[in-house]
């Protein structure tokens, strides 16, 4: 945690993976290269390990007690992460669209600098709670833009994704509403394309442009073609 600003710096593009009962971190970067391809798994052999997961996923879930238990055993023991050195084209190596099964997700992005102290805080509300991960948690690092509504207007971030499985979908509310509680206070934005439960002050107090914005999707759609239910509970529009 006290390296991770030069982790997240030493290749153009970096992620995390952390199995929080085990404290082991899976540190992946990819920079661009000529070198031919190699190291690739096989289609076959990615699938399988895809089916195995799930079946054992869906265990946790039954049995919400064994999740830090298998967990720990995955990482530790059942080569869950693979020390792997890989070349490919850009979208076979930033993408994996096969690795997990079906789960849940929110995205929290802080400040860069803020990126240790929200883990910490992570660990807490996962321990304190006694939630059932059955999951890794991701950590992406995205330089900052200029676009209002952006989760990294005007600042580097830190992106921690929580995933986890929940058929019905109860625990993983629970565990994602938990946690942005418990980040609150580090002024965190939400990705616009996974789970959220922002009302307008939220989006208000996060984004500075946010009347800005508003007021130029009155100009560019003064009928409110574009805007349907979820988008008028969360911006007020």
């Amino acid at each position: 945690l006290d390296n991770i600003q030069n982790l997240a710096m030493q290749s153009e593009h970096v992620k995390l993976w952390l199995e929080m009962h085990s404290e082991i971190c899976v540190v992946i970067s990819s920079n661009e290269t000529s070198d031919d391809p190699r190291g690739n798994l096989s289609w076959m052999l990615q699938n399988l390990k895809v089916g195995m997961f799930a079946i054992i996923q869906h265990w946790m879930y039954l049995v919400p007690r064994s999740a830090s238990t298998v967990m720990r055993a995955l990482v530790m023991y059942g080569d869950m992460f693979p020390s792997i050195d890989r070349a490919d084209v850009s979208y076979n190596v930033l993408n994996i669209p096969h690795y997990f099964p079906v789960h849940s997700e929110s995205e929290v992005c802080v400040d860069l600098d803020k990126c240790k102290q929200a883990l910490l805080q992570l660990l807490a509300v996962a321990m304190d709670r006694h939630l059932p991960l059955n999951y890794i948690t991701e950590v992406r690092f995205i330089q900052g833009d200029d676009l209002w509504l952006s989760p990294h207007y005007q600042r580097d971030s830190c992106c921690i994704t929580l995933l986890h499985y929940s058929p019905d979908g109860v625990v993983s509310k629970l565990y994602f509403d938990e946690y942005y509680r418990a980040a609150k206070q580090l002024q965190p934005r939400m990705h616009w394309g996974k789970y959220f439960d922002l009302n307008p002050q939220d989006v208000r107090s996060m984004y500075k442009h946010f009347d800005d914005f508003n007021q130029a999707r009155k100009r560019m759609d003064p009928k409110s073609i574009f805007i349907n239910a979820l988008l008028s509970r969360t911006f007020g529009f």
